[in-house]
């Protein structure tokens, strides 16, 4: 097998890979000896059919599964020698797939960048204090109780100072375009203006 890497930027590289073709011949009868124990022909019993009526019948599909288990086992065999780690899938850029005659391919693909660390001896880190006190664990207790918290419609009595108010707002100015807004919450404070009788 031929390896040639070529480096694109320090993140991505581009990998051509050829083998000759007596390896394609072994993959291609590899792949009919599966198709010939798996597949029903008319007036055969499965996996009893001739292997060049095979061969024949399926030679589209027999190439394809061919090309992709070149393509597959190579790729890995290839990254895995060159000492690569690619992340995601590779871009298939360039194919060479003809009867009798060497295999090859060309793809790009990404890796783990690789870096150096230098002159961490001797860094001091400091990590953050765990404890929690009485007034953290009271503090998020509240916090719950409010998102937890339910509105309750009394109808009985008048708004008062810490209720919250739902209300349906019209505003018609002077001179400018009336507007409503709807389900606008309102939250009732102390305030002289906005005590009741």
């Amino acid at each position: 097998m031929k390896i040639e890497i070529t480096d694109l930027s320090p993140v991505k590289k581009s990998l051509a890979v050829e083998v000759d073709a007596e390896e394609v011949s072994k993959e291609t009868e590899a792949v009919v000896r599966r198709y010939t124990g798996q597949v029903r022909l008319p007036g055969f019993r499965q996996g009893k059919a001739p292997v060049d009526m095979v061969r024949k019948r399926f030679a589209k599909e027999i190439d394809d599964d061919v090309r992709e288990r070149l393509i597959t086992r190579l790729w890995r065999e290839a990254t895995s020698e060159k000492g690569l780690v690619p992340l995601g899938e590779p871009v298939l850029e360039d194919l060479k797939h003809e009867r009798g005659m060497p295999f090859g391919f060309k793809t790009t693909f990404e890796v783990l960048p690789q870096f150096e660390v230098k002159d961490y001896r001797g860094v001091e880190a400091t990590s953050p204090s765990s404890r929690v006190n009485d007034g953290d664990v009271e503090e998020a207790l509240e916090s719950i109780r409010q998102s937890h918290a339910r509105y309750e419609v009394d109808d009985a009595r008048l708004a008062e100072p810490g209720d919250v108010i739902v209300a349906d707002l019209h505003e018609e100015p002077e001179g400018g375009e009336a507007k409503t807004r709807a389900r606008v919450v309102l939250g009732v404070s102390g305030r002289p203006d906005l005590e009741h009788d």
